[in-house]
């Protein structure tokens, strides 16, 4: 069976996947708020656990079968269940019962395990766990545990704790401008940003020779309408 011959280059494909780490940074930099070193996470990708779960499970059942088929005993690891049925699938009738379902049921396992690695899983960084280690999750999930210390952490709560925190960072208009689009998806310009403290709208605070402003203040501008800012003009 010629889908037998992927399974294990797959399933070290995968391997991998699940034990990829990425950097990600708890802290940002805009000029005025120490940002923290890059801490290595290692993220548990759930969707290449579940393809390399799923191609597992196809070969341990259908080596089961084959295994009371031919009376001899079938292995216990993913690899060699594998080898075991390229081994001695060629002998067996096609109508034998132990075959049935087995190509439509490998052959999406092996679909599924493709998409997986062609389009990882979206994460997104859920800040520190009190334990110092940098932790990401699913962006849908609702708790992410820590590889290191095992603690539970609510993912939206964390990410708007998050939130608020980065409400509180200071920067210029150029350094916020980096940052921000308003509500049509349009970049805003440094320009834009001060026109907006000089017409009264945003506080700008004097440190050292330059002018920095709250970015929460400014994502609030931006998320108005344009209609808004034209009438408040």
């Amino acid at each position: 069976m010629a889908a037998l011959e992927v399974v294990p280059t797959l399933l070290a494909e995968l391997d991998i996947t699940l034990s990829r780490t990425d950097a990600i940074t708890s802290a940002g930099s805009l000029g005025y708020v120490r940002t923290t070193r890059a801490e290595q996470v290692l993220p548990f990708n759930s969707g290449a656990a579940k393809a390399h779960r799923d191609i597992a499970g196809v070969l341990t059942n259908y080596a089961a079968k084959v295994s009371a088929a031919i009376a001899q005993r079938a292995p216990v690891t993913a690899i060699e269940q594998c080898q075991f049925l390229i081994r001695h699938l060629p002998p067996i009738p096609d109508d034998s019962d132990a075959l049935v379902g087995l190509d439509a049921a490998l052959s999406r396992a092996i679909r599924l395990g493709y998409r997986t690695i062609d389009r990882p899983e979206s994460r997104v960084g859920v800040g520190n766990c009190e334990c110092g280690r940098g932790l990401s999750a699913q962006s849908d999930a609702d708790l992410v545990r820590c590889e290191g210390c095992g603690t539970v952490v609510a993912v939206r709560r964390r990410r708007r704790e998050m939130m608020d925190q980065a409400y509180e960072i200071m920067g210029t208009a150029a350094q916020l401008a980096r940052l921000l689009s308003d509500s049509s998806g349009d970049r805003i310009s440094a320009e834009r940003i001060r026109q907006w403290a000089r017409r009264g709208k945003l506080t700008g605070h004097v440190v050292g020779n330059g002018t920095v402003y709250r970015l929460g203040d400014v994502i609030e501008l931006c998320a108005l309408p344009q209609g808004d800012h034209r009438r408040s003009a």
